[in-house]
């Protein structure tokens, strides 16, 4: 049909295909197939081209970290002993000094000066955590959008964490939880402390000597686990009695699980819960004193108040280093001249208050074992048995890699074959084809077509030429069959031409 091979013909181009299309007014499986074969090659193209990409290439391995155990802490910290807290203040003091005096750059951050991991407050993520619940053992989960509160200015000791990838490892820590009921005035007293502490070394003979502040154990209503004490501090203006300010606490160790997620060396905590230990008993497995939850805060009592000051220093006349960090962490309040004491009851809600005192209490006690195993290195914490092994999945990326999308691979495969198929074809059909190539136009090799037995107006186009001879069927063939020499011409088929031959001469 002169449609057909109109189509054929015309479809030189992806747009001559489609105008062959529309002219003709007709679409069936012939004009989709030959769409879709001009379609095959930039399709092909395309998918080639985006046929490789590039991955990282991701490698998990486990790794031991070490941390420093929660048991060694009373048996390794320095304030254990009176002797013990005098000799080496310079191991602890100057640390805890530094924590209090840097805390301003990394108060809120998950790792201390250190680099070592900070352990949030588990009561107060309870607070702020919508999926709390009262079971002990729930993982309350941190994200970056949560501000945490951390128990302590310095973190736990871990080493090995590797310099690159992502690492994960649990680890379980403690520390004092402080709860303390509201601030109080005491009668102005006679002499500091107002009544001698049954836990310090340090004796008051003049109403402006060191420490500023007392912590005072309450052994009678102490448990094992439970420690009562009260926290009293002095204020003095010029040619006036001493103002002591008051408060009634409790403490009790705490003992966590934490998750730490690490990127690279920058490590947090990212889930905690509380961890199976009985706090009563958390030091009983050390096999010497046998120190208990009440012994080691008895410790911190009697070594805190003046730590920050120096163990030989003797009389001042503001409120120590700690006690304004409570009040302001970025120490606005030292220094000044017409304030030089704290007034606690003025300056802080009773929240901010036990959540300083918490903080300044378990930053003291975390001092306490000493710059040796704050900057200890790695090699030495590997070679410390007492150092705790945990394992740790280390994620890390070893490079990109090339990677084979299968989807367009399938793709490019079978457009490939599909072309390569039809390009055997062509070959095949040139070989074995007679009849030789004198069609351009079937509209104009129609027209004035003595062979053609049905005729058009001359004044349509070519594509109207075609549509209006859509249902008639042609054959390039021999007009002259009965002759010597043939004519090879474009007929209908009731001229009844005859086909091509091989034998045949043709003009």
């Amino acid at each position: 049909m002169p449609k057909n091979l109109e189509r054929l013909i015309g479809c030189q181009s992806i747009f001559s295909t489609i105008e062959r299309q529309v002219g003709l007014w007709h679409f069936d499986a012939l004009g989709i197939s030959i769409l879709t074969a001009w379609f095959l090659s930039p399709l092909g193209g395309q998918a080639s081209l985006r046929l490789l990409s590039t991955k990282p290439l991701i490698s998990t391995h486990n790794i031991t970290v070490k941390y420093y155990p929660l048991q060694e802490y009373p048996q390794k910290s320095y304030i254990r002993s009176a002797e013990l807290a005098q000799e080496n203040w310079p191991l602890y003091g100057p640390l805890y000094m530094t924590a209090v005096q840097t805390s301003s750059q990394s108060l809120l951050e998950p790792m201390d000066l250190f680099g070592h991991v900070k352990i949030p407050d588990i009561n107060h993520l309870g607070q702020n955590n919508d999926s709390a619940t009262s079971s002990d053992d729930i993982w309350h989960y941190i994200s970056n959008a949560t501000l945490a509160n951390y128990t302590s200015i310095l973190g736990v000791p871990v080493v090995g964490v590797p310099d690159v990838g992502n690492c994960s490892f649990n680890l379980v820590s403690h520390y004092w939880t402080v709860d303390c009921q509201p601030l109080y005035q005491l009668p102005v007293p006679s002499t500091w402390p107002p009544v001698p502490s049954s836990h310090t070394n340090r004796t008051a003979s003049s109403t402006d000597r060191t420490p500023t502040f007392h912590v005072r154990v309450d052994d009678l209503n102490s448990t094992e686990g439970h420690v009562m004490f009260e926290y009293l501090s002095m204020r003095q203006q010029p040619l006036q009695a001493i103002l002591v300010t008051a408060a009634s606490c409790s403490a009790s160790p705490t003992v966590v699980e934490s998750r730490v997620r690490c990127r690279d060396l920058s490590c947090a905590v990212r889930a905690v819960r509380r961890a199976q230990f009985d706090p009563a008993k958390m030091w009983s497995n050390i096999n010497q004193t046998r120190p208990t939850a009440s012994s080691v805060f008895q410790s911190i009592s009697e070594w805190m108040p003046g730590a920050d000051l120096g163990s030989t220093q003797g009389i001042i006349s503001t409120s120590e280093l700690i006690e304004h960090w409570m009040v302001d962490p970025d120490l606005s309040t030292l220094g000044n001249p017409l304030q030089p004491y704290v007034d606690f009851q003025a300056r802080l809600p009773l929240a901010n208050f036990t959540r300083s005192l918490q903080t300044a209490i378990n930053t003291f006690w975390d001092a306490s074992i000493g710059s040796g195993v704050r900057l200890s290195d790695v090699q030495r914490a590997r070679d410390n048995t007492t150092w705790i092994n945990t394992n740790a999945v280390v994620t890390r990326n070893e490079g990109d890699v090339y990677a084979c999308n299968t989807g367009l691979a399938i793709l490019t495969i079978a457009i490939s074959l599909a072309l390569f198929v039809a390009a055997n074809i062509s070959f095949l059909l040139g070989l074995i084809t007679r009849t030789p190539d004198i069609l351009g136009f079937v509209s104009s090799a129609a027209s004035n077509n003595p062979y053609f037995k049905r005729h058009v107006a001359t004044s349509l186009s070519g594509l109207e030429t075609s549509r209006a001879l859509r249902d008639v069927r042609v054959r390039i063939g021999d007009v002259k069959g009965g002759e010597t020499v043939g004519h090879v011409a474009l007929a209908t088929m009731d001229a009844n031409p005859k086909k091509l031959s091989w034998t045949r001469l043709y003009d």
